[in-house]
């Protein structure tokens, strides 16, 4: 039982990693609507988020892309920059979603192990 929950934990982790840095930081920063899995935790009455996407070259040949999420109130026009709040609040609901994908091979794969 033991081993279980290690791996379990372990999954855990190794799926919030992932979630944050490969879909939130990574991909959400090239494909931007992945940050609308957010909106529903961060926007409260009426707000919405607005991407901003930039594309610079520090040389040719070379691309970097950057997003600014931005919680707009409009009824005020303010934006807030929530950039860092989004990035990390859709890759854990992403971090978990790869848990939950994962779930059954590392119960399984602990519990092979548990009875050696």
């Amino acid at each position: 039982m033991k081993k279980v929950i290690v791996a379990g934990l372990l999954g855990l982790g190794i799926s919030f990693f992932c979630g944050y840095l490969i879909i939130a930081v990574g991909l959400g920063t090239v494909c931007t609507s992945l940050y609308k899995v957010a909106a529903p935790i961060i926007c409260r009455d009426g707000q919405y988020l607005e991407v901003v996407q930039n594309r610079h070259s520090w040389r040719p040949g070379a691309v970097m892309w950057t997003a600014n999420v931005y919680r707009v109130d409009p009824a005020t026009g303010r934006k807030e920059d929530r950039t860092s709040l989004v990035k990390l609040v859709s890759g854990a609901i992403y971090g978990l979603g790869i848990f939950v994908l994962l779930l059954p091979g590392i119960y399984r794969a602990a519990k092979r192990s548990a009875m050696k």
